[in-house]
């Protein structure tokens, strides 16, 4: 049996993968969307319940004193939690475990660990690519060392020697080669790049017969927080108000805008077709018969390597908070898509994309 983690949003890719090869698989999730897929489609799967301690200083004694019990009682509660589900999988010789990410998920990292340690199966780093990732610089400031301290309590109580690193102004833990060669979790990447891994999942899968024009991907937090709402609503306005058969895909999570961001798909897009959240995007790109259209979003690579169909990017668009931030998103979704995503930049040239 492979087992395979798959606790964001949507399904992972690789699960698909597996399946598609015959292989038996049983994902791990406590992400309700990727339970209801694998209920939908039929695939097994063993749910758990996560808890995430969080820990930040304070320079009242009292307080602090208080933080520093509850964070301990929750890390406590989790690993109980993760001892239970180890023992309802019953990890025997022949099976594999699957860990798909190398930050963040520090609950992932220590079923990870834990079922390496007990000498039977494999444990894999089977994610899409492996991305070494740096230790954040000190700060001298109460997030940074409340990190920190969260991170020796990780350590002394589940067993992880993990490092803190940034990500959109965030603070995150990661894992590096070190962890995975002191737990004996072996790399397992598929061999080919990304888009291409994306490519094959796609094509050996689809969801539903029904075919559609275009369609639209709603953004998440990634892009809702960093654009300006009513530009947004511009650009989804000039959408709506062209002749256009679209189905809307919404992402699984949309972050703290989520109430505006579901107003303007409400408003202008409730007449619409919707294809379930918990369905990954890049599943229904088959379905679609000539445009797939979002400001960034993985599907609209993956859709720039089908030959069938458009991959056009709102994100010239929109208007950014940062200048910086959006260059270097449309670089990378240039890079990634060897340059067949189109960047439209007025909304003449919107409108003549996708009415031509």
């Amino acid at each position: 049996m492979n087992y395979v983690l798959s606790c964001s949003g949507i399904i992972s890719p690789v699960a698909i993968h597996l399946l598609n090869s015959g292989k038996k698989v049983t994902v791990v999730t406590y992400s309700e969307d990727v339970k209801k897929f694998c209920i939908a489609m039929n695939i097994k799967f063993i749910d758990y319940e996560i808890i995430k301690p969080g820990f930040e200083f304070t320079h009242r004694p009292t307080k602090l004193f208080r933080r520093v019990i509850n964070v301990i009682i929750a890390i406590k509660t989790l690993k109980n939690r993760l001892d239970g589900l180890i023992k309802t999988m019953h990890f025997s010789e022949e099976d594999n475990f699957h860990l798909l990410t190398s930050w963040i998920a520090y609950d992932n990292f220590y079923l990870a660990k834990e079922l390496s340690k007990n000498g039977k199966g494999s444990v894999y780093f089977s994610g899409i690519n492996w991305q070494e990732r740096k230790a954040c610089k000190w700060k001298f400031n109460y997030a940074f060392f409340g990190q920190v301290f969260l991170g020796q309590l990780l350590k002394l109580f589940l067993g992880l020697d993990l490092f803190v690193c940034e990500s959109v102004n965030n603070l995150k833990f990661a894992i590096d080669e070190k962890f995975m060669r002191k737990n004996n979790i072996i790399k397992n990447c598929p061999e080919k790049p990304f888009v291409e891994f994306m490519v094959d999942v796609i094509t050996n899968n689809q969801i539903s017969r029904k075919q559609y024009e275009n369609m639209l991907i709603g953004e998440g937090s990634g892009i809702t927080n960093r654009i300006d709402y009513n530009s947004l609503n511009d650009v989804y306005k000039c959408i709506a108000d062209l002749p256009l058969e679209i189905v809307m895909k919404k992402h699984p999570v949309a972050g703290k805008n989520i109430p505006k961001v579901n107003k303007i798909y409400e408003e202008l897009f409730g007449d619409c077709e919707e294809f379930p959240s918990y369905i990954p995007a890049e599943l229904v790109l088959r379905n679609i018969k000539r445009n797939v259209i979002a400001v960034s979003s993985t599907p609209l690579i993956a859709a720039s390597q089908l030959k069938h169909i458009s991959a056009i990017s709102l994100l010239e668009l929109v208007g950014w908070y940062d200048e910086t931030k959006k260059n270097n998103m449309k670089n990378d979704l240039m890079k990634m898509s060897k340059n067949k995503i189109i960047f439209v930049k007025t909304f003449e040239q919107l409108k003549q994309t996708l009415t031509q």
